[in-house]
């Protein structure tokens, strides 16, 4: 699942579309396919815009954004270091990427004071 969330979060990114609150919550995955990029499908257009490239720090906040959604305020719901890696990297295409991304994602945590 978090294979393809990352895959279908990059073909947004790649198509230029961006949105102001990425979450977990605004993301529809269809039941009966959910390991597949094509199964998911955005359900809040809220907030959403379509741009001809994305920043380094707009695609950072997405990821930081969904990422974020994974990890409730209070309480752990199993989402480890180890799921964080598995969506950047297939988001990144390479480990390479991945920890590239990590930082970026690391550095918009910093700025808002909530850390992953």
């Amino acid at each position: 699942l978090l294979l393809a969330l990352g895959r279908f979060l990059l073909q947004l990114h790649e198509r230029g579309f961006y949105h102001d609150d990425c979450k977990a919550g605004h993301i529809l995955v269809l039941p009966n396919a959910p390991s597949s990029a094509n199964q998911f499908f955005v359900i809040d257009l809220l907030g959403c815009r379509m741009l001809r490239t994305l920043t380094k720090y707009r695609r950072a906040k997405n990821l930081y954004q969904i990422l974020r959604s994974f990890l409730p305020r209070k309480g752990n719901h199993g989402f480890t270091a180890a799921h964080k890696a598995v969506f950047l990297e297939a988001y990144g295409g390479s480990l390479t990427e991945a920890a590239m991304w990590s930082g970026w994602v690391e550095r918009i945590g910093h700025m808002k004071g909530r850390r992953l």
